[in-house]
């Protein structure tokens, strides 16, 4: 798996204090209620063309994209939960160091900080995609008189 980590390098995790680590989960989360913004806008905006559509290839184009989305949906939905979960966990380490294991907290933190950054990655990607899939589709069914309308 390749390495997205957002912290710097140098076995920052180890090192970090647990406060740091509980800002940085608290933005995840965040990220993740934006991502979920993201996500209704995009669904709209695909929503929107798709049953204008006529031409077979495009209609399987903009499907794949939608299920594609479909799918970094629910994991945008699993990571909040981990990053819920992750949270918790730090509160209950802190109030009771004994109640977890440090090294393997800090796994679950390296764990959740790289599926975090390739859902990120990957969503980036789709996004890019659905906006020059939405562009060329809107010219090749001639279809901007919808945007001009309304």
């Amino acid at each position: 798996m390749l390495d997205f980590r957002l912290r710097p390098k140098a076995g920052y995790i180890h090192n970090a204090e647990w406060e740091e680590l509980y800002v940085l989960t608290e933005h995840w989360k965040s990220d993740m209620d934006f991502y979920h913004d993201e996500v209704r806008f995009l669904n709209k905006l695909i929503a929107k063309y798709f049953m204008w559509l006529s031409d077979g290839k495009n209609i399987i184009v903009v499907k794949s994209l939608q299920d594609e989305l479909n799918v970094l949906a629910n994991n945008k939905d699993g990571l909040r939960l981990l990053c819920l979960k992750h949270l918790r966990h730090m509160e209950e380490y802190v109030e009771n160091p004994f109640s977890h294991d440090e090294t393997e907290f800090k796994q679950e933190h390296q764990l959740l900080e790289d599926r975090t950054a390739r859902f990120v990655k990957d969503f980036k990607a789709l996004k890019r995609d659905i906006f020059s899939v939405t562009e060329k589709v809107i010219e090749d069914e001639h279809l901007n008189h919808l945007i001009t309308n309304n």
